[in-house]
């Protein structure tokens, strides 16, 4: 399996998947549906010029931008990590 590397002020993330995806009404929803996890995802690797990231940490992104990356069947976006609006931490 290949895995991406970001490189200087890249971060490359793996879109959040939410393991829910039923609605409080019982209905089925496909992935990517609810507002919250179209604005999340997970940092799979972090550029040498990215500070404040570590892989794993999830962080809070646009919906629409970052460039689309796939790699063996695996879809990630990567961004410029001012484009990163912050980092979701546990209380």
């Amino acid at each position: 399996m290949k895995t991406p590397v970001a490189m200087f002020n890249k971060v490359i993330v793996k879109q959040y998947a939410n393991a829910e995806r039923k609605s409080e009404g019982g209905l089925y929803m496909p992935e990517g549906t609810d507002k919250e996890s179209q604005n999340l995802a997970i940092v799979v690797s972090v550029g040498e010029e990215v500070k404040g990231l570590n892989i794993g940490d999830t962080v809070i992104i646009t919906k629409f931008a970052g460039e689309l990356l796939q790699i063996d069947g695996e879809l990630y976006k990567v961004f410029n990590n001012s484009e990163i609006f912050g980092v979701i931490k546990e209380s």
